[in-house]
């Protein structure tokens, strides 16, 4: 009796390994595919492709692109909802104009680089929109972390967790922020800052 017991509890032990091992395996898998989903490919010229034309009179909004990667929904429903009114100038702006990847595997041409945009407008956006972008790579990360402290001055709205991008670029220390339940320890050791839940 004593040995069928224990053959059952290896048999079900090496069955949970393995099928947990292949079902963790393929869950990290899935989710470096679509976090880390950077182009990694030559892409055609980009020759051609039109920017919106700029409207002195309209204020702007610039919503930032990471590097490598910037999460897809935080960027997309912004972007949209300020061009949709057509009421501001609305320009995707990243390090440079270089292919930047979005969470999923979508790529965009930013409108502007860092320094086109503050060349252009002499002065800071009207709005910065910052969307969560993963800090998996310190050296990639550290154009779009300096250029938002050199604007951290002017409006400034955080998505989702782009929270933790506004505290690791210090402007959160001191004030109150909303951010989701899932990013709040993360913010938490970025920032000293007294944060309200969002429910």
């Amino acid at each position: 009796m004593k040995r069928l017991f224990l053959r059952i509890i290896v048999y079900v032990s090496m069955i949970v390994l393995v099928v947990g091992g292949v079902g963790a395996f393929g869950f990290v898998r899935s989710q470096n595919e679509y976090w880390f989903a950077v182009r990694d490919t030559p892409v055609h010229s980009m020759e051609g492709v039109k920017i919106p034309e700029h409207d002195p009179k309209k204020p702007t909004v610039a919503v930032l692109l990471g590097n490598p990667t910037t999460k897809i929904f935080d960027f997309m429903v912004p972007y949209e909802m300020f061009a949709m009114t057509e009421a501001y100038n609305v320009y995707a702006v990243a390090q440079d104009k270089s292919i930047a990847s979005m969470t999923g595997g979508l790529d965009l041409v930013p409108h502007y680089s860092f320094e086109e945009m503050d060349r252009l407008l002499g002065k800071s956006p009207d709005l910065i929109v910052i969307p969560f972008m993963p800090m998996i790579d310190e050296e990639k990360y550290r154009p779009v972390r300096e250029w938002i402290q050199k604007h951290g001055k002017t409006n400034i709205l955080s998505i989702c967790a782009g929270a933790e991008n506004l505290a690791n670029a210090g402007l959160l220390a001191g004030n109150r922020s909303g951010e989701n339940a899932v990013s709040r320890n993360e913010l938490d050791q970025r920032s000293a800052v007294c944060c309200r839940r969002s429910e």
